[in-house]
């Protein structure tokens, strides 16, 4: 329902894997709450249970704060990748910056960043700048090219195309409703000249309901 990393992870991982069951049911605010209420138990358990180094945490979402709180009274060492970040309409702010407080070691992908996060703690022990993952994933990423990208979406890529990825705001819940009256009147305008290639939002609230729309 909401995307199969995990078969990416399989696929290049090949040591121990351990996999917990999904608990998103919905994404209302209470289930988003119930959702980290439930990650937060299934991963004290996972803390009580085993010895561990240091724990690398990326990014900002609520899953990764509610995994990551838990291991807090345990005392496990932790690290986060892609602190002092902003993300403009997002509860992911306040998550991400939590995990920089709890974190002692923190990989930043900018200078500002790391100027951000230095703030955050009033001190700059622990804080390395690194650069974003993904720029190193990008030198290896093989890109489908027109012929597969027609065969698995449908879209033709020799037509003017518009690629369009929206993900409603988590903090002023109600303005995706605004922000898709005028994706609407932007798509419509335009349906003669181009073609649209739509990709799905994220499991946040608001997600299911754009994905109905579409």
């Amino acid at each position: 329902r909401f995307g199969m990393t995990i078969d990416e992870v399989r696929a290049s991982h090949s040591g121990d894997l351990l996999e917990l069951p999904p608990v998103l049911k919905e994404d209302a605010p209470a289930d988003i709450g119930l959702a980290m209420a439930a990650t937060m138990e299934q991963f004290t358990a996972v803390w009580k249970d085993g010895t561990y180094d240091r724990i690398v945490a990326l990014g900002d979402r609520y899953e990764m704060f509610s995994a990551v709180y838990a291991s807090v009274p345990f005392g496990i060492p932790i690290a986060h990748i892609h602190g002092g970040e902003t993300t403009k309409g997002a509860i992911d702010n306040a998550f991400r910056n939590a995990i920089t407080h709890a974190a002692s070691m923190h990989f930043v992908a900018a200078e500002p960043y790391r100027k951000r996060v230095i703030e955050m703690l009033g001190h700059d022990e622990g804080v390395h700048l690194t650069g974003a993952l993904s720029i190193d994933n990008l030198r290896e990423l093989e890109l489908f090219d027109t012929r597969e990208i027609l065969e698995r979406t449908g879209v033709d890529l020799e037509r003017p195309t518009l690629l369009i990825t929206y993900h409603p705001e988590t903090i002023d819940r109600a303005s995706w409703e605004r922000d898709w009256s005028v994706l609407e009147q932007v798509l419509r305008a335009t349906a003669g000249e181009f073609q649209a290639l739509v990709t799905l939002p994220n499991a946040d609230t608001g997600g299911l309901q754009l994905r109905q729309r579409w």
